[in-house]
């Protein structure tokens, strides 16, 4: 199956400052091999999250192609730190989180509904700051 994002859509989405430290060797020309193969493997990482969630729950194509893009950075700087890593682990992460969900509420639904495991969305660290 071919990447959920092409090349292209990555340069036309990530910022250049990203691409000239992530995938481009010294300030030359954006290393398309190695775009390539992070877009590969960012589409394996999706399609593994596919395969638990029903076709129905599935995302449109373009938020597809988005978190592609996403997962592909951040996995471009498993190898090659940046300055603003903080932020494409982020981005990663909500990406992450979201089809957790996904999968999550299609077992829920697989059995039946329920009680979920995970804590309502409302509470989180900054929600509960200042309780003891």
């Amino acid at each position: 199956m071919p990447a959920f994002a092409t090349s292209s859509e990555f340069l036309d989405r990530v910022d250049d400052r990203f691409v000239d430290q992530l995938a481009a060797p010294s300030g030359g020309m954006p290393d398309a091999a190695r775009i390539t193969a992070s877009l590969d493997d960012a589409t394996a990482e999706l399609e593994g999250w596919m395969a638990r969630i029903p076709s129905e729950r599935r995302p449109a194509d373009a938020l597809l192609k988005l978190h592609c893009v996403k997962i592909a950075l951040y996995l471009l700087t498993l190898n090659r730190p940046v300055a603003d890593f903080d932020q494409i682990r982020k981005a990663y992460e909500d990406v992450i989180a979201f089809y957790q969900g996904l999968v999550a509420e299609a077992q829920g639904a697989a059995a039946g509904g329920g009680r979920s495991e995970r804590p309502c969305p409302a509470f989180d660290d900054d929600s509960l700051e200042g309780f003891v």
